[in-house]
């Protein structure tokens, strides 16, 4: 898939090769298009059982990750909004769905680029922006020199307390949490999270570090709805919540789906994304 600076974004297609209604699924950090596969495979199965049919799902693998080129130098949230719109530009898809951090480069697309997205419907889940203080960042510089010295388990450790404020995670010490890590870093998971690191730490600051408004997104030129998980960390509510003052569109929250209910296919979650993506705001009500 072609990018505007002519490098080649990687990406997967699912559903029909000729449907005629596309879907853009942006994921989020440390995670990559393939670990969105049984995700999107059930989603294009919900559309399709909603609308009889017609869906594909799209879900390419952002900058630093998968089969995609690394993020370079000059990166930075405009890479990212130019890659989205160069996706739906190729795949003709009028829809998109951002988890985490692919939330926030969704939403950054329409803020920036509103007439450009016009009729395009989106939805965000835990949507990673920085509403007025609702993201905690204190813990991102930390994290970047763990992760500059190689130090792994200490940048995992660093990153896991950073982002859980206020459980019991977070108030474990850092050393034993390193330890912690150094026994589990032969797992899978914690293997994708050291190859992709380095990218998380660019686009965590791309996302996160500097402070946003909700009268920011006020304009956007979309059918917009925000959904959270009511077992997210609480920032995520705190998130979706600021923004559903000015962004037009439902706020929604769907019970017992945690963050990663995306990549690990809540059936509650499907069901809702799919049910607002085929009949609109008006779905629900």
């Amino acid at each position: 898939m072609p990018t505007s600076d002519g490098l080649t974004l990687a990406m997967d297609s699912y559903g029909e090769p000729d449907a005629g209604r596309g879907l853009v699924v942006v994921g989020g950090a440390f995670l990559t298009a393939a670990l969105y596969r049984p995700f999107a495979q059930a989603f294009v199965a919900a559309l399709n059982a909603e609308d009889d049919g017609g869906w594909a799902v799209h879900v390419y693998d952002r900058r630093g990750r998968g089969g995609s080129p690394e993020q370079g130098p000059d990166y930075g949230m405009d890479t990212e909004v130019a890659d989205l719109l160069a996706v739906l530009e190729h795949t003709g898809a009028r829809h998109v769905l951002g988890h985490s951090l692919g939330g926030a480069v969704a939403l950054n697309t329409a803020r920036h680029l509103g007439p450009a997205l016009e009729g395009v419907r989106l939805s965000v889940y835990d949507p990673a922006v920085n509403i007025d203080g609702s993201a905690p960042v204190d813990w991102l510089p930390a994290f970047a020199q763990a992760v500059n010295d190689g130090d792994v388990p200490r940048a995992l450790a660093r990153m896991r307390r950073g982002m859980l404020p206020g459980t019991v995670l977070a108030r474990a010490p850092e050393p034993l949490l390193a330890l912690l890590f150094t026994a589990l870093s032969r797992t899978k998971a914690n293997r994708v999270f050291a190859d992709l690191m380095p990218s998380a730490v660019g686009e965590l600051k791309a996302a996160l570090e500097e402070e946003a408004h909700a009268a920011d997104f006020a304009d956007l030129a979309t059918d917009t709805a925000i959904f959270y998980g009511a077992r997210s960390p609480a920032y995520f509510r705190a998130t979706a919540e600021r923004l559903h003052t000015a962004v037009p569109g439902p706020l929604r929250r769907v019970p017992r789906c945690v963050h990663g209910s995306v990549p690990a296919v809540g059936k509650r979650l499907v069901s809702a994304l799919a049910e607002f993506h085929v009949h609109g705001t008006s779905a629900g009500r």
